[in-house]
């Protein structure tokens, strides 16, 4: 849009008075695209109302992508769907004076003549805080008329997406009026509508984009609206540099040949996995296989003799296997998925949850399932979700409990989200440590599965949990990987296990029974208790400086030398000072006299006037790097150990490194990175 366009729609205004005080200006550029024309873009350097955009993000209830999937799902919930794109909605919104007064800036059309003075007077497109502006004015026009009009008010605020209205309605015969009392609620706001697509209409040849952009870098759920079938567009994405090398072709499935790079890199391998755009798990057993291949790059770079940059072509083992991935990703083209969940009313809706994990990968499946006739069901796929494991080894146990974890978590989203009230709903897992975890009261286990449990039984009830055999567990194809599994419309994946098609008495699934009486276990424990002589002076615990622990003893030893009270008062030396610190270190070495040649044996210990040392072995290069030949050993549970470490921490309130530096110039303490920490952690002055 042109400056000239933009102040015949009054979007800025020229000659804007304002007070001397109030001059603020924006930078304005021209983004030179076109050389006939100078589109503006005031993202180059606008400014950023801080002050806004803190106010606007504390006001709740502003969608954001994380709702996309939730909107497509109720999207598929009703025989009728309509598509709404509000024109220009940024621009709908006027602002307010002194918000003009800090959108101001200069321009001139030709450099021989003085530059004009405007000021936007509605919501640009470089604010930040933009979005929020249009979404809230938006919202607040919805709420001033929902008395009058509930239901338009409602899609408005529920089923919005920026500028996009995603409905679907039960009945075709509304479709008109209820249009038109969205477009009425939504002028009363200065928004205006642009187009309305209606699925099933012929006028309707378009293909629609619902992937949140029109950008054909972002490929994504693609809705037919005259057949009203959801399918997805695969582009592999070559620019014309990467065709100089490319010998390997693949056949698509309209017949074309589609073209894949030679030398694949891992920046490629990743920019084509992430288009497919799968929000609501439609076809996760495919994508859950480009997510295990993505894994295997990232663990063959994390070893040290391998290195691997984004563009360095892959190995020969993990380039085939990626052109096995992206070979088979085209059939995906030919899936054609009914857009609407149902083709009859809803009677009896259930939901049912399947979960299941394997060391690869763990997951999550919903199935929506109603009554069609005397004893007959149908069952169709909700969404999905599935989650690598983590490279970390964890058990399998874990794992299943993970994915139950993520189960509940998906059931409270879609019954949130969704407009249908489901009768019951079912959670089905095939283990049985699970369960028994889940329906037990008083489960004495560690942190990790108290947390998951905890949650799955705030979310979900005991009743809903049942277990059934891995061979009916649906969710286990999501946590192998299978590029040849079968997802189409009528597949196995879209509708189900087959026993979802019989009554619920006739399920293959059944309750753990867990005993009510609790056992008591009596374990025999044998305790050897080992006595070690202690030498102590006096009682250390009641100092809380290392420097006067050793000052006070240098001053007991003194009066005990001259036989009087007399010698307390005296001056102390350096020499007093370290024979005091020496009985001390001798003290503490006690407990470590016991087999110190075996204990320390790797730290080259030896004995020197009644003090242990170590460093033997490296006394050389200590001696270069050090300025000494060895380290007093003190050890790790001591109260003067305490005192050591606070008294070089205090002395600058240094870092641990810097810390462990000061101290290994003399001591040498085992686990004194962890002591230090706890020094740290408790220095008031450090907090």
């Amino acid at each position: 849009m042109t400056m000239k366009e933009e102040e015949e729609m009054k979007l800025i205004l020229n000659g804007l008075e304002y007070k001397e005080r109030e001059k603020v200006w924006i930078a304005h550029y021209p983004w030179i695209k076109d050389p006939h024309q100078l589109p503006n873009n005031f993202g180059v350097a606008m400014m950023k109302l801080k002050g806004t955009e803190k106010r606007l993000r504390k006001l709740g209830g502003i969608r954001s992508a994380e709702y996309s999937e939730q909107m497509i799902n109720i999207f598929r919930e009703n025989p009728v769907a309509i598509i709404g794109d509000i024109s220009k909605m940024f621009n709908s919104v006027r602002l307010s004076e002194f918000d003009s007064h800090v959108h101001r800036f200069l321009w001139r059309d030709f450099e021989d003549r003085a530059p004009d003075h405007y000021a936007l007077t509605a919501v640009p497109f470089g604010d930040i805080c933009s979005p929020a502006i249009a979404v809230l004015a938006m919202r607040q026009t919805a709420d001033k008329y929902k008395d009058d009009f509930p239901i338009p008010a409602n899609i408005i605020l529920k089923d919005s997406y920026m500028d996009d209205i995603i409905h679907s309605l039960d009945d075709a015969e509304e479709t008109p009026e209820t249009m038109q009392d969205v477009e009425f609620i939504l002028k009363q706001g200065n928004f205006h509508m642009k187009e309305w697509i209606v699925s099933g209409r012929t006028q309707a040849e378009e293909v629609v984009d619902l992937s949140g952009t029109t950008s054909e870098k972002v490929l994504g759920v693609v809705w037919n609206p005259k057949e009203d079938e959801i399918s997805y567009k695969i582009k592999l994405n070559i620019t014309p540099k990467q065709k100089t090398s490319v010998p390997c072709t693949v056949t698509g499935t309209d017949g074309s040949d589609r073209e894949l790079p030679n030398d694949l890199t891992k920046r490629r391998v990743l920019s084509k996995i992430s288009t497919i755009f799968d929000p609501l798990g439609l076809v996760t057993p495919v994508t859950l296989c480009g997510k295990l291949l993505l894994r295997q790059i990232i663990l063959y770079t994390c070893d040290k003799d391998r290195k691997l940059d984004w563009d360095d072509p892959l190995p020969k083992e993990l380039g085939e296997n990626w052109y096995k991935f992206l070979q088979n990703i085209t059939r995906l083209e030919t899936l054609k998925i009914p857009r609407c969940i149902r083709t009859t009313e809803l009677v009896k809706p259930t939901l049912i949850m399947f979960n299941d994990a394997s060391t690869l990968a763990y997951s999550a499946c919903a199935y929506a399932r109603w009554q069609v006739g005397s004893g007959k069901y149908i069952a169709r796929l909700l969404a999905s979700k599935s989650r690598l494991a983590p490279i970390k080894i964890q058990t399998v146990p874990r794992l299943e409990l993970a994915s139950a974890v993520l189960s509940a978590r998906l059931r409270n989203t879609i019954v949130e989200e969704s407009n249908i009230k489901y009768d019951y709903i079912y959670h089905l897992t095939d283990s049985e440590i699970v369960l028994a975890q889940i329906m037990k009261d008083n489960l004495n286990v560690g942190t990790y599965v108290a947390n998951r449990v905890s949650e799955i039984r705030e979310t979900t009830s005991k009743e809903e949990w049942h277990w059934i055999s891995t061979e009916v567990n649906i969710a286990d194809l999501m946590t192998r990987p299978n590029l040849q599994v079968n997802i189409d419309a009528g597949s196995y994946w879209q509708r189900g296990p087959d026993f979802l098609g019989l009554p619920t008495t006739e399920w293959p699934i059944k309750a753990i029974p867990l005993n009510t009486e609790e056992k008591t276990i009596i374990s025999t424990v044998g305790i050897s208790k080992v006595c070690i002589k202690q030498c102590s002076l006096f009682d250390i615990d009641k100092f809380r400086s290392y420097r006067k622990l050793i000052r006070v003893t240098a001053r007991l030893i003194s009066a005990f030398r001259e036989r009087s009270l007399k010698g307390i008062s005296l001056s102390l030396t350096g020499e007093q000072l370290k024979e005091a610190e020496t009985l001390w270190i001798k003290c503490m070495q006690v407990p470590l006299q016991d087999n110190w040649q075996v204990r320390f044996k790797r730290l080259g210990p030896f004995c020197k006037d009644g003090i242990l040392y170590v460093g033997s072995r490296i006394a050389t290069w200590m001696k270069s790097n050090y300025n000494n030949e060895a380290f007093i050993l003190l050890p790790t549970t001591h109260k003067l150990t305490d005192l050591c470490i606070k008294d070089v921490h205090d002395r600058d309130h240094g870092g641990v490194d810097s810390t462990l530096c000061k101290l290994q110039a003399k001591f040498w303490i085992p686990q004194a990175r962890k002591l230090i920490k706890a020094t740290k952690s408790r220095c008031v002055t450090c907090r």
